[in-house]
């Protein structure tokens, strides 16, 4: 793993943290749990986290992709035209 991984990775493993404390205070503040709840509540958002996290990666790779071969097109005809001329 990269610099550009972490720098991918990171802020992603902090919000899912954030969001499993925050479910860890709210199930405290409200009753007495047994930790495997919380554990279990744990494992359950770093699982949503891996999903939506991975499947906006593969949205953001394809749109790059599209924008890429756009650019390329655009280059193929601004070149085709300065030929013409």
């Amino acid at each position: 793993m990269g610099l550009d991984s972490m720098g991918y990775l990171l802020p992603r493993a902090v919000i899912v943290l954030i969001a499993w404390g925050t479910t860890c205070l709210i199930m405290n503040a409200v009753t007495i749990v047994d930790p495997l709840v919380l554990y279990v509540a744990g494992g359950v958002w770093a699982f949503v986290g891996l999903i939506s996290f991975g499947y906006l990666h593969k949205l953001r790779r394809e749109e790059d992709e599209q924008f890429a071969l756009r650019i390329a097109r655009a280059r193929a005809a601004a070149r085709a035209s300065h030929r013409s001329v």
